[in-house]
C-alpha cells in the first residue's frame, strides 16, 4: 500500500496558476500507483475548504481521507471548526499552515486548538520551512500533546537540519518527505530517528508524484524501511484498513 499523507485539492490562495480537483488527483494516484491520499484545501475560508474536502472524501471514500484546514487566529471559530470537522464531518486529521495563515506555532491560541484536537487523537500536519514554521518550534508544541501525531511537512524544507533534533525532542513527531530534496538528510534521519517515523508525501499539485516516489526509491535503505515509509506508517497513523 502506498499512502500520500500530504496532498491538496482546490486552488491555492497565493494566486499560483495551479490547483486540482479531486477527480484529477485520483487520475494521478492511479497513474503512479498511490492507493490513498490525505487531502486538505487552503484558502482564506476554513469552512469552505473543509466542506470541499468532506465532499471529495465522500465521493472517493476508499481513496481519500481528509484533513481539516484550521486557522487558529480566531480561536473560538477554530475550536468550533475542529469539532465540526472531526466530530460531524468525520475528517481524519488537521492541517495547520502558520506561514499561510500568519500565526506563531507556540502561541497560546494554537495550544488551545491543539488541546481540543488532542481529545480526538488525530494527526496534525504542520507546514514547515520559514521563520514561523520551524521544526523545533512545532516539536515544542508536539511535546505538550503526546497523544497527537504531529507531522512535519516537507521534512523541514529550508530548515531540514532541525528535523532530527525536533524528532528527538518528542516521540510523537513524524517527518514527511515532500518537496525537500537533500538525500543525505533523509538517510541520516532514518538512521538516527528510525523509518517508523518517516511518512511519504507529495504535496501535489505543487509536488510531482513521479519525483517524490523516485526519491524514496533511490534512498539507501532496506526494503522493509521503504515499505514502512511508503505506506505502513501512514496506515497506522491515519487508521486505514489494511
Amino acid at each position: 500500500m502506498i499512502v500520500d499523507v500530504h496532498a491538496h485539492i482546490g486552488a491555492f490562495a497565493y494566486g499560483l496558476r495551479t490547483g486540482q480537483t479531486a477527480d484529477r488527483l485520483i487520475e494521478l494516484m492511479d497513474k503512479h500507483g498511490v492507493d490513498v491520499s490525505a487531502i486538505s484545501q487552503l484558502s482564506t475560508n476554513m469552512a469552505v475548504d473543509n466542506d470541499a474536502v468532506s465532499q471529495a472524501v465522500k465521493r472517493y471514500p476508499d481513496r481519500l481521507v481528509g484533513y481539516a484546514h484550521i486557522d487558529p487566529r480566531d480561536v473560538d471559530l477554530a475550536l468550533h471548526e475542529v469539532d465540526r470537522c472531526l466530530r460531524d464531518l468525520g475528517l481524519t486529521g488537521v492541517k495547520m499552515h502558520s506561514n499561510f495563515d500568519h500565526f506563531v506555532p507556540f502561541d497560546d491560541d494554537v495550544l488551545r486548538v491543539m488541546d481540543r484536537i488532542s481529545s480526538y487523537q488525530v494527526p496534525v500536519l504542520f507546514h514547515t520551512a520559514e521563520e514561523y514554521s520551524r521544526p523545533l518550534q512545532i516539536a515544542y508544541v508536539a511535546r505538550e500533546f503526546p497523544k497527537v501525531p504531529v507531522i512535519l511537512g516537507h521534512f523541514g524544507y529550508i530548515a531540514s537540519l532541525e528535523v532530527i533534533p525536533a524528532a528527538k525532542l518528542s516521540d510523537n513527531v513524524y517527518l514527511e518527505t515532500s518537496i525537500h530534496g537533500e538525500m543525505p538528510v533523509y538517510e541520516e534521519a532514518i538512521h538516527r530517528v528510525g523509518a517508523d517515523r518517516v511518512l511519504f508525501g507529495t504535496d501535489t499539485p505543487y509536488g510531482n508524484h513521479a519525483v517524490e516516489l523516485k526519491k524514496i526509491e533511490v534512498l539507501n535503505i532496506t526494503a522493509e524501511d521503504r515499505k514502512k515509509i511508503l505506506g505502513e506508517n501512514a496506515r497506522k497513523i491515519l487508521r486505514l484498513k489494511p
